[in-house]
């Protein structure tokens, strides 16, 4: 499943183990949770969009949740850590 456009996507699994980075959960503060959530990026510490592009009435700013960082994109992973 493609994660930002939330639609099923077939994978070439060779392609996929070979180019294969280890991502780590790491926590994040949460800096905006409206019109969508933001974080405060772990290395840049630039407010950055948390993809899935998704509004969460439940998080409030100033929270810590579980993401994974990926290149420049932010993914979240769970809700309070």
């Amino acid at each position: 499943m493609n994660l930002e456009t939330l639609r099923n996507a077939e994978l070439d699994y060779k392609e996929v183990v070979r180019n294969a980075d280890k991502l780590e959960a790491v926590r994040a503060v949460v800096s905006k949770v409206q019109p969508h959530l933001e974080v405060i990026h772990p290395k840049t510490f630039q407010s950055v969009p948390v993809l899935p592009v998704t509004k969460n009435p439940k998080l409030v700013s100033g929270v810590k949740i579980f993401v994974v960082v990926s290149g420049d994109k932010v993914w979240r992973i769970t809700d309070v850590a």
